[in-house]
């Protein structure tokens, strides 16, 4: 798990830097975003009932990646916190998505979300992976060039449950978010 984050992350950090080399991404911009989360655990591919509601605040910073200023490059550093009714869990998340522009102010993304627990309530913290890979998608309508508004699904793609002894329990985070973001001009 710890092998596929660092390569997602290396790639990731690999094609941006490819970009500023070959000139394209030069005009970075940043921003800050935020928004409510809907969050739920997936046992052995069965919705946990119990959700949670919680928020995600943190940074952002874009990039174009082509000359048509289509397709960007959106890194973001993101606290979230997700889980269930009874446990918070609290990750610091790094979303990477490739945002694709349909129509003028309109665009859809997906990408990489490593994340890394930095809290849970309880002794939940005994029985999880410190680190999750979820793959977020969505889409995002700029309201004016500083300031957006959208939606994303981060579908999880490792197991978090992971007991001293053997078990065959699964469990993978899932999030609904909404969320506002402003561009600094």
């Amino acid at each position: 798990m710890k092998k596929v984050c660092l390569l997602s992350a290396a790639l990731t950090l690999g094609a941006v830097l490819l970009s500023i080399q070959h000139g394209v991404a030069q005009d970075w911009s940043f921003g800050i975003k935020g928004g409510i989360n809907f969050a739920r655990l997936n046992f052995d591919g069965g919705n946990d009932p119990d959700g949670k509601t919680g928020v995600h605040v943190g940074v952002l910073g874009s990039t174009a990646v082509n000359v048509d200023e289509t397709l960007f490059v959106q890194p973001e550093l993101l606290f979230s916190l997700q889980g269930r009714e009874d446990v918070n869990l609290s990750y610091l998340i790094l979303p990477v998505v490739l945002k694709y522009y349909l129509v003028d102010r309109f665009s859809i993304h997906g990408g990489l979300q490593p994340g890394l627990l930095i809290g849970a309530e309880d002794d939940s913290d005994e029985v999880l992976t410190t680190l999750d890979l979820g793959v977020p998608i969505g889409a995002e309508f700029d309201i004016n060039e500083t300031f957006g508004v959208g939606l994303r699904y981060v579908v999880g793609a490792t197991n978090i449950y992971d007991p001293e002894g053997n078990s065959d329990l699964d469990i993978y985070n899932r999030v609904f978010q909404l969320f506002a973001s402003y561009r600094f001009p």
